[in-house]
């Protein structure tokens, strides 16, 4: 399970509202793509809101974690079940994919990957 972030882009008329910064933001769930392949939504708010919850789950403080997108009724749900761990989505709190066994390292990778690339967006972009 992979997390995908691309095509950042400001909306100078939004900024004033926290908004402003969005862009491709997706997972590689199995052989598709969740919520969809190339979703747009606010990134900042999704990795900020992801990231306690995640390190959280990481580290074995919580047995389940949920990661809700900003833009649309998109939940994924990791959870852990006899030492393995697997994720589902959900829209509109019914699951559309089915459960998929992930790595936690693997995913944890790439949300700090997808951070850093949102971080020298900003840098480059002088904000």
């Amino acid at each position: 399970m992979e997390l995908y972030l691309s095509d950042l882009q400001f909306d100078p008329a939004r900024e004033f509202t926290g908004f402003s910064l969005g862009g491709e933001l997706y997972f590689a769930l199995g052989d598709g793509y969740f919520p969809e392949e190339n979703w747009y939504d606010m990134a900042y708010l999704d990795l900020k809101n992801w990231s306690s919850a995640l390190i959280s789950f990481a580290r074995n403080h919580t047995d389940s974690c949920v990661l809700s997108f900003m833009d649309g009724p998109y939940v994924l749900r990791l959870f852990r079940r006899e030492l393995e761990i697997f994720a589902v989505g959900y829209r509109d709190h019914r699951a559309v994919t089915g459960e998929v066994k992930i790595e936690i390292e693997e995913l944890i990778g790439s949300f700090v990957r997808c951070c850093r690339a949102y971080d020298r967006f900003l840098y480059q972009n002088g904000k």
